[in-house]
């Protein structure tokens, strides 16, 4: 049976999923509960995720061997990606207590954040590739279009 599209059937942002984050130094255990972003909080989160890429040449030219399209650095993508986690974090905390950005990076013990982050884009529909993984899918879709990355493509890990 198909749903009909209404507003009571999308209510996406009503699902919630609880997710257990253990203490790295006390062992101690603690349940948060997420919901998943809204298109508008996506379209944030997944512009954040591109910061510190940048397009070289003309991505519709044919490249020469070694020649890459996207260019990036990786200590901005990283960052970016952090901001892009935690702000992820901070708007789909389901809780009386609301967490800023700032309270998450200095009060959070190191992993919560990428756990839960990890739980968030996957019931939010956001795909994450670290850039060692992106690069290797650009070198596959090249393989896959008969355009050769050939040697001298870094691998930014």
């Amino acid at each position: 049976m198909t749903n009909r599209l209404t507003k009571a059937f999308l209510g996406g942002i009503k699902h919630i999923e609880t997710v257990e984050l253990v203490h790295p130094a006390t062992g101690d255990k603690v349940t948060v509960q997420v919901r998943p972003l809204s298109d508008g909080e996506s379209h944030d989160i997944r512009g954040l995720l591109a910061g510190g890429l940048e397009l070289s040449g003309d991505p519709t030219a044919a490249r020469k061997d070694g020649e890459n399209l996207v260019k990036g650095d990786l200590s901005k993508i990283t960052e970016s990606q952090a901001l892009a986690a935690r702000k992820a974090v901070a708007r789909a905390i389901v809780s009386d207590d609301k967490w800023t950005e700032a309270e998450i990076a200095a009060a959070w013990p190191p992993g919560w954040v990428a756990d839960l982050a990890k739980t968030v884009y996957r019931i939010s529909g956001i795909q994450v590739s670290s850039p060692k993984v992106a690069a290797q899918e650009a070198a596959e879709e090249d393989t896959f279009r008969g355009v050769s990355s050939g040697p001298g493509v870094a691998d930014p890990q």
